[in-house]
C-alpha cells in the first residue's frame, strides 16, 4: 500500500473517532508480518486492521475475473497470516481495509468470491469454487469485516458470513453501519 492510500485509510478510521496505532513491520518473536494497525476507540475496545491496495496489474485479456479473484485470494491469505501472527485465537476482531485503484475491482468481486460464483441478474455465470474453497476458505474465517474504500465514493462494508454476532454489533456501532446485508 502506498503512503497516499494509507493516509486515506487513517483519515477514514479517525473520522469514526478511532485511534490507529501502527504495528512494527515484523513481530520479533516469530519473525512474521503483523497487521498494519491496532485500532482502538475511546472506550478501550480494539481490533486489528490490515490495509490492502488492489489494482489491475495486467492488461485485460478478457479474463479479468480470473486475475482479479486470484489477486484477491492472495491478499486475503496474506492478511489472514498477518492477523494470526498477533491474534491466533481470534479473541478480538480482524478488519481488512481494501483500497481500490480500478473501478473494475470492487466490493462486488469480494462478494462473488465469498459466494463462490459470479452471477449476473441472479444467474450463475462463472464458478469461483477453486478460489473460494481452496486455501481462502480458512482465511475468510480470520477476517470479520472487509471495508472497501474508494477515492470516488462511500465506503462499503462486507461482513464475512461466519461472523460472530457480538463482534458484528460492536463493529456496526463503531462504523455507524445500520444496514447489514448477508450474502
Amino acid at each position: 500500500m502506498n503512503r497516499q492510500d494509507e493516509d486515506f485509510a487513517i483519515r477514514f478510521l479517525k473520522s469514526h473517532e478511532l485511534q490507529p496505532k501502527r504495528y512494527p513491520g515484523k513481530d520479533s518473536k516469530r519473525n512474521q508480518n503483523t497487521p498494519d494497525f491496532r485500532v482502538s476507540d475511546s472506550n478501550g475496545y480494539f481490533f486489528y486492521c490490515e490495509l490492502k491496495s488492489v489494482k489491475n496489474d495486467k492488461e485485460s485479456d478478457g479474463k479479468l475475473h480470473s486475475t482479479t479473484h486470484n489477486n484477491l485470494t492472495k491478499k486475503i491469505h496474506k492478511a489472514a497470516e498477518q492477523f494470526r501472527s498477533v491474534n491466533s485465537k481470534h479473541l478480538v476482531p480482524n478488519v481488512l481495509v481494501w483500497f481500490s485503484h480500478d473501478c473494475r475491482i470492487n466490493d462486488q468481486n469480494l462478494r462473488d468470491l465469498l459466494d463462490g460464483r459470479i452471477k449476473i441478474n441472479g444467474k450463475p455465470l462463472k464458478s469461483l469454487h477453486p478460489y473460494r474453497y481452496g486455501r481462502t476458505n480458512q482465511d475468510f474465517k480470520e477476517i470479520d469485516l472487509h471495508i472497501w474504500l474508494y477515492p470516488w465514493g462511500e465506503p462499503v462494508y462486507v461482513f464475512t458470513p461466519c461472523f460472530d454476532f457480538d463482534t458484528t454489533i460492536k463493529l456496526c456501532r463503531i462504523f455507524d453501519i445500520y444496514n447489514v446485508k448477508r450474502l
